[in-house]
């Protein structure tokens, strides 16, 4: 018989390991100045070293890729007016001849080369090597506005990864040297890189000479305040004019003020659990099963997300191409119980659950309640959380056996999610041959019917071996002060401020 918890054992559930006043005066900013809360910080201002994360938003507002996503996901131009395919391993972007970097030097082809060959460099130990580097075998200059680039497999969703390479000015970079150029990145977005203070604020100042138009904001600052009640705290006393991750026992508060209103939008974002399936408990996928069916999602979507949030059943969301829709794993108690039992844990086993705290939308609240769940079925969970970056290290060093993480799918292709699952990429806590071999056979496939029934025989093996326990897609809630003029974009929880104004 399957034991469904309430709302509100959910709530206590949260309470077994652990919430919210007079305000300052209005803080008063200048008219063209924006300032944005948000939970965690960069690591870096060099985007060949990191740009996804915490990171992209910034580089959205800082630098500038060939190809952006527009509306509805098409591939739109931005540096590269055109591209194709010569052959399905060699495409060619031809760059536009008006793009300037922050220091007034022209952006050309050898930049576009110099930013990809750092990425796939084992020497800049970059974040986005996994993405690339198996991909890119080389790339050409044929004239100062052509770049060709040579794959060593077909790929046939390639481009869909331009938009993460943030493009970097060569001269500047073998000027200043990696250190120097990490803390005042020069690229050609329409915000220059103005000062970073680690763990406090990121300034940007806008650039007069971006070839798209300068912004109507001339300063954004990004402010670290991990707290997400603080932040709308900031928020309310008007000292910020944007906040990521409002909680849902706030977004009531922020809407009643008057200067003050939220704006939500499908994120993209799966949070999820990953578990380390090498050695202990998890190496069987009879407990990684088991333990799918322990939690309720429904209820924790309600109880800790305030209904902002729904039951990811598989880690494909229908806006991918490839999705198909599963329904493979529920909540049933005792099921749970029959498998543990079955793979010799009938009393359980204790494990240490890690989670980020501030990096997502509810993530240490998130971790609370799903450990409480695992407890109910006699898995004995110490949860420990850390600030973003030491997180991140510990992921990458594999000393995290069951982790709270966020994916999107930054790529909007099923082949996007082969970063985690591959073993020469960051198939660092699960692999498995069959599953390697058919992300290959799909990526190199140019027809899209065979390639959605290779990725539908894919998803079924990972819904099967269950190497994450699946989560919920979240969405994005954000307080925003009235005199900002910005509307947030579905299906991602990365944003720039070009084309937002203040009142």
């Amino acid at each position: 018989m399957t034991h469904r918890l309430s709302r509100y054992a959910v709530l206590s559930a949260l309470l077994v390991f652990a919430l919210g006043g007079t305000l300052p005066a209005q803080t008063a900013r200048p008219a063209s100045q924006v300032v944005i809360a948000r939970g965690a910080d960069i690591l870096t201002g060099d985007p060949t070293i990191d740009a996804y994360n915490v990171h992209t938003s910034v580089f959205l507002n800082v630098c500038d890729t060939l190809v952006v996503f527009g509306e509805g996901g098409r591939l739109e131009p931005r540096i590269a007016e055109s591209w194709k395919a010569e052959d399905p391993k060699t495409y060619v972007f031809k760059l536009r001849r008006d793009v300037k970097f922050h220091d007034g030097t022209p952006v050309t082809a050898q930049d576009a080369k110099f930013t990809l060959d750092r990425i796939i460099d084992p020497k800049t130990k970059s974040a986005m090597d996994a993405d690339f580097a198996p991909i890119i075998a080389s790339s050409e200059v044929p004239d100062p506005y052509t770049l060709r680039i040579n794959l060593k497999v077909p790929l046939v969703p390639f481009v869909n990864q331009m938009p993460f390479v943030f493009v970097i000015s060569k001269r500047a970079f073998e000027r200043m040297g990696e250190k120097e150029f990490g803390k005042k990145p020069v690229c050609s977005g329409p915000y220059k890189f103005t000062e970073w203070v680690p763990n406090d604020r990121v300034v940007l100042d806008a650039f007069d000479g971006y070839y798209r138009g300068t912004t109507k904001i001339q300063r954004v600052i990004y402010r670290t305040i991990p707290e997400a009640s603080t932040r709308v705290a900031a928020l309310r006393a008007g000292e910020v004019d944007l906040v990521e991750a409002v909680p849902p026992d706030q977004i009531r508060t922020v809407e009643n003020a008057p200067n003050l209103r939220i704006e939500r939008a499908p994120s993209g974002r799966i949070l999820f659990f990953l578990m380390y399936a090498w050695d202990g408990p998890f190496k069987d996928k009879r407990v990684r099963q088991a333990l799918n069916y322990a939690i309720d999602w429904d209820a924790i979507s309600k109880a800790v997300f305030g209904g902002n949030a729904r039951k990811a059943p598989s880690p494909i969301l229908p806006h991918v191409f490839g999705y198909k829709s599963v329904v493979r794993y529920f909540y049933d108690v005792e099921r749970a119980k029959r498998m543990l039992a079955e793979a010799g844990y009938a009393s359980g086993f204790a494990v240490t659950m890690e989670s980020p705290n501030g990096r997502y939308f509810r993530d240490r609240e998130l971790a609370q309640a799903v450990a409480g769940y695992l407890q109910q079925v006699g898995v004995r969970v110490d949860l420990r959380t850390y600030e973003w970056g030491e997180y991140l290290r510990r992921y990458r060093g594999r000393q995290v056996r069951l982790g709270l993480f966020g994916y999107l799918n930054i790529f909007r292709d099923f082949d996007d999610i082969a970063l985690h699952f591959e073993p020469d990429r960051r198939g660092i806590y699960w692999n498995d041959a069959t599953v390697t071999r058919l992300f290959r056979e799909g990526r190199s496939t140019t027809d899209a019917s065979r390639r959605k029934a290779t990725y539908s025989k894919l998803l079924d093996v990972i819904m099967e071996e269950a190497p994450w326990l699946f989560g919920v897609e979240i969405a994005n809630i954000y307080g925003v002060n009235n005199r900002l003029q910005w509307k947030p974009i579905p299906g991602t929880d990365n944003y720039g401020m070009y084309g937002a104004t203040v009142k």
